[in-house]
């Protein structure tokens, strides 16, 4: 890993103003406890996400500088893109269809009123 989350929580916790009595509390845990997160390298998600929470941080972030992780989300990343490109071109395919039923129909509106005027006369 390449961050001591524990001690990222602390940092950003202090920027914020945050102490540890105050933040024991924001998680409804004690100041101990607190401490010992503070001393963790890693901490488990459900308390990462908390933390995130409460402190205004992402620090789900920080996993992903790990090698492994960091590629796993650029596969993600590349598969969501993948996925969105395909969307927007089907898009772009269902407005030209859309475009084109619009104009048979103002075509065939058009026939209807010609029609109705001959029928009037």
């Amino acid at each position: 890993m390449a961050i001591h989350l524990g001690k990222k929580i602390a940092e950003i916790a202090s920027s914020r103003g945050v102490g540890a009595t105050a933040l024991g509390k924001l998680l409804n845990t004690t100041r101990e406890n607190v401490y010992s997160i503070f001393d963790r390298e890693l901490v488990d998600t459900p308390l990462l996400l908390k933390c995130s929470r409460v402190l205004d941080h992402d620090f789900v972030q920080y996993l992903y500088e790990d090698e492994a992780l960091a590629k796993f989300k650029q596969a993600e990343v590349a598969e969501w893109e993948g996925k969105i490109a395909t969307l927007e071109a089907e898009k772009a395919v269902l407005a030209e269809k859309v475009q084109l039923l619009e104009s048979h129909l103002a075509d065939k509106q058009k026939l209807v009123e010609a029609l109705e005027r001959n029928l009037e006369k």
